[in-house]
């Protein structure tokens, strides 16, 4: 049942993404976080993949997106409901270390800037990061792309590795 929903979350992901029109928001590394200033609406996403031998879901990966509050810009995630959380008006140092805590079950955690098309930052993302090969068939691919002015979509999926995604963790 389980595996059969994840199938069906995918296929309509790849649609979704292939039926998309805008402006694709490329991530640009950043490497001290402690440059997050401001208020922040923080999303926290996670995925879990199917149920495993010891009757627990196994985690496929996890992501903190923040986005930059009062800046006209809105993030539109395109995920199950009961995959994110969502919390507003968090200070960016705080979001920096709720987004370490929500993410500590994982090695390495780089830090993406999202830009907008006039180069303003518009949010971050914290992602969980692999070291072990045996994550790399499967992962959390995010998409931002610009849409409808000023809406930024977010679009998960769970797959290989997208060929346009920063590499992540290296």
């Amino acid at each position: 049942m389980r595996k059969s929903r994840l199938i069906a979350l995918a296929a309509l992901s790849l649609v979704l993404a292939a039926c998309a029109t805008g402006t694709v928001l490329r991530p640009e590394k950043i490497h001290d976080p402690s440059v997050i200033a401001g208020t922040y609406t923080m999303y926290l996403y996670s995925t879990r993949q199917y149920e495993g031998l010891d009757g627990l879901d196994s985690i496929v990966g996890a992501v903190a997106i923040l986005d930059v509050e009062d800046d006209n810009y809105e993030f539109k995630l395109y995920a199950p409901g009961a995959d994110y959380s969502v919390r507003e008006g968090v200070p960016g140092p705080e979001a920096v270390k709720a987004a370490g805590e929500f993410l500590k079950r994982f090695r390495g955690r780089p830090v993406y800037r999202r830009i907008s098309a006039e180069g303003k930052t518009i949010g971050y993302e914290i992602r969980s990061s692999h070291k072990s090969w045996i994550y790399i068939r499967s992962t959390v691919n995010v998409s931002y792309r610009l849409i409808e002015g000023r809406d930024v979509e977010v679009l998960f999926s769970i797959g290989p590795p997208s060929p346009e995604a920063p590499v992540y963790g290296r």
